[in-house]
């Protein structure tokens, strides 16, 4: 009987081909597009599992709450890792994680910047897992000024040589090779490429509670719970430093995070890596699933079209002694065959795109991935819930069948009802999905284009940053200054370690004779950075040489400090109160808010100091001047400093970086919404087909007694026009609810207007209109004496 079957459900494969090429087609594309979609939400769920003790690694991070503001950060102070580790029997072991944002390094005759320099200590190899590939690992930071590299740092600067022992100088520290691990995965969310010894950072001696510039990352012993940890620490805490936080008006509070729930579930000041978000991994696999869904009911509709010519069938099997559970046996079978070849063609797709989806979306998915078990678990798994969806209804429905009625002609699918109102609802629920994902997609665009031309308060283009690390690239900052300015391309030059797009510090300060302080950001820069960077200055001055004890601050931090209004010549100090001396400093000019990071955040309080020394030296070029500008800056950079490599980078780029994540979402929001249309057009292309072979004898007739070609596309597309219009209404509330939603993300963002829903309807209303304009057309040209007869 099963070989019955297959050569049944093989004839009717081969013997309707528009209906299998439409059925296969939509569900390869459906399942290609979900079991990608699927691919990357569980690249993103497994960010830090591939440690062998993920399930134990927490993470502290602080929350400061003052009377106007919450600061949650992942920083925390350097004395909370020892504190833990004498205080909290629960605590296995824990160890100190710091990184700078830019390092001048000297390495192997050349002098490089790199980003990914951590300090910490020979407890984070007991902690993470790491892979070596040279050296002793549990001596690898016992000494001090004690690195380790990873293995593409060995081969980019030691090339074949071995490295143990060869030296990297950062600023007046010298620091010893004594392990090379591999490379962190990319899912890691945070990737070290050099780790030194903790103690050589300055701030490892810091011994203050107050101090947020660490990180601290603990292991859990086997069997003790987090919430004992949970329920013991605020008191452990409160002896530390509880009188003094009080006396400052801020209340600490510290949490365990889940190593694995870093990247998805968490925003902090501080972060390593730019974060994922669990509501685009949400939306992403809603979307995975809707499409599939859309391919479902392709099938669904088509088959349940073809009643008709199935009834018949049925009618002679049930004659013949078939039961009913055989027959919806068969039709299960025929579904389940259908979507096996195309889940194998998906599989298929999938490896080969798999590249060019990686290149266009900024992933790094690779094809091993595809094939691991827990994958094709789920994807064997999705395999048989798309042949259940697909093909349960129309099993049942196709051998509902009265045998009777059928062998004397009357099978109960009439003209009447072979558009009935479940294909109605299925259709709906179609363009339902498709102009939900068609708004995503424009309140995603309307967002992004909003970020790229909201005005930051700055002018954040033609602006290079030209790090300084050498003793001789900083001293000779005055000398290249002079010659660049001899450029009329050259526009503005300054200097300053922090910057937009840049990390900046966090600290609390006073007014004179206040012992409650305010946090605000402190940005640490030389003379002209207001006028390089195209700020406004609303009251005052800008920094002039030798300013040292003067402050420019921003229109928010004039608000938190109640400073009225007139800020100028007021005083503010960041030294704590209980300190014997109080540096004091004078509010020389208060600038327009500016952005300092990304748009999700609101702008903070800021205060800007001048720094005495050049880390960094920024220049502004003219516009449209960029390669020759570069060009000659180079020039002017290696004549200065000959034994040293020009190294630069844009400010709108580290910009841009705040959104890369955003801009991928909206590629693959807006790749997945086209091929979701593009499956509800195929299904409603052969949808339409089968409703006008149903209805030709009808339509022979009204063409008979008149009825023109207008005439005959009207009636065939008002019942597809008005079910447009349903799902666009059913749209309307659900689009609005999702995509608001994930704007919440942003401090700054768009109103969801009228104009996305009307244009996104109008969008589904054309695509429904010519694809049954097509068919209805054909239709209307048809010679009816031919149709009559052939009836």
């Amino acid at each position: 009987m099963l070989i019955n079957y297959i050569k049944i459900a093989w004839r009717n494969l081969i013997r309707d081909r528009t209906y299998s090429f439409i059925n296969i087609a939509g569900l390869t594309i459906g399942l290609s597009a979900c079991l990608l979609l699927v691919l990357f939400a569980r690249y993103e769920l497994s960010f830090d599992t591939f440690h062998e003790k993920s399930d134990r690694i927490y993470r502290m991070t602080s929350v400061a709450e003052t009377e106007n503001e919450v600061i949650e950060r992942a920083y925390t102070p350097v004395p909370l890792v020892q504190a833990l580790k004498d205080e909290l029997p629960e605590v296995e072991m824990a160890t100190h994680l710091s990184r700078t944002n830019s390092a001048r390094i000297e390495i192997e005759d050349q002098t490089v910047t790199i980003e990914d320099f951590y300090w910490t200590d020979q407890n984070f190899f007991d902690i993470f897992s790491v892979s070596v590939i040279e050296g002793n690992e549990p001596e690898f930071l016992s000494n001090p000024n004690s690195i380790v590299i990873t293995q593409s740092v060995s081969e980019t600067y030691f090339n074949s040589a071995n490295p143990l022992g060869k030296t990297i100088q950062l600023s007046n520290d010298t620091y010893r090779v004594t392990g090379v691990v591999d490379d962190w995965p990319a899912n890691s969310h945070f990737r070290p490429q050099f780790i030194a010894t903790f103690n050589t950072l300055g701030s490892s001696e810091d011994d203050s509670w107050f101090s947020f510039n660490n990180r601290t990352y603990f292991l859990l012993e086997e069997k003790a719970s987090i919430k004992s940890l949970m329920q013991k620490l605020p008191s452990i805490l409160e002896s530390k430093f509880g009188e003094q936080a009080q006396e400052l008006g801020i209340e600490f509070t510290y949490t365990p995070q889940a190593l694995t729930d870093i990247h998805l579930y968490s925003n902090l000041e501080g972060e390593l890596e730019q974060n994922g978000s669990i509501r685009t991994i949400q939306i992403i696999l809603a979307i995975a699933f809707l499409i599939l869904l859309n391919a479902c009911v392709n099938y669904i509709n088509l088959s349940t079209a073809r009643a008709r010519k199935r009834a018949k069938e049925v009618g002679i099997r049930k004659a013949l002694g078939s039961g009913r559970a055989h027959l919806i046996f068969q039709f299960l079978g025929e579904a389940f065959a259908l979507t096996g070849i195309s889940f194998l063609l998906s599989l298929m797709i999938i490896e080969t795109i798999l590249p060019g989806f990686n290149t266009l979306f900024n992933q790094e998915l690779n094809s091993s991935m595809l094939f691991e078990p827990v994958s094709m678990s789920i994807f064997v798994s999705l395999m048989v819930l798309t042949a259940l969806l697909a093909g349960i209804y129309p099993a049942f429905y196709l051998t509902s069948f009265s045998a009777k009625k059928v062998l004397k002609g009357d099978a109960g699918v009439n003209t009447k009802n072979s558009f009935s109102w479940g294909r109605r609802s299925m259709v709906v629920f179609q363009f339902l999905i498709c102009i939900t994902l068609m708004v995503s997609s424009l309140v995603i665009l309307k967002q992004m284009r909003f970020i790229q031309q909201k005005d930051l308060g700055f002018e954040e283009s033609n602006l290079i940053v030209i790090p300084l690390g050498t003793g001789e690239e900083r001293n000779g900052f005055q000398a290249l200054k002079d010659k660049l300015l001899a450029n009329s391309n050259i526009l503005g030059i300054t200097s300053a370690p922090m910057y937009p797009g840049g990390e900046y510090a966090n600290a609390q300060h006073w007014l004179p004779g206040e012992t409650v302080g305010e946090y605000a950001e402190m940005g640490f820069v030389g003379p002209d950075f207001v006028d390089v960077f195209g700020m406004n200055i609303k009251e005052g001055r800008d920094f002039t040489e030798n300013d040292q004890q003067s402050v420019i601050i921003n229109e928010t931090a004039v608000q938190r400090f109640g400073l009225g209004e007139n800020p100028i010549g007021k005083q503010i100090t960041r030294t704590d109160p209980r300190a014997d001396e109080r540096p004091m400093y004078e509010v020389v000019g208060v600038i327009e808010d500016f952005n300092t990071a990304s748009l999700r955040e609101t702008i903070q309080p800021l205060v800007m100091y001048q720094i005495g020394f050049n880390v960094n030296m920024i220049v502004r070029f003219a516009e449209g001047q960029t390669q020759s500008a570069l060009s000659f800056i180079r020039d002017a950079f290696n004549e200065v400093n000959p034994n040293s490599t020009f190294e630069y980078h844009f400010v709108d780029d580290y910009l841009s970086e705040y959104y890369r994540a955003d801009e991928n979402f909206l590629r693959i929001v807006t790749s997945f919404t086209l091929l979701a249309v593009f499956i509800a057009g195929m299904g409603l292309l052969g949808l339409v087909g089968y409703f006008i072979q149903s209805r030709t004898k009808e339509l022979a007739i009204r063409k008979v007694l008149g009825a023109s070609v207008s005439n005959i596309m009207a009636l065939l597309s008002k019942d597809f026009v008005l079910l447009v219009i349903i799902g666009f209404v059913i749209a309307i509330p659900v689009g609005w609810y999702a995509m608001n939603q994930w704007l919440t993300d942003f401090a700054y963002r768009i109103d969801i207007g009228a104009d996305i829903f009307v244009l996104a309807g109008g969008a589904a209303l054309l695509i429904a209109i010519l694809t049954v304009s097509w068919q209805s057309i054909r239709a209307a040209f048809e010679n009816p004496v031919d149709s009559l007869r052939s009836e």
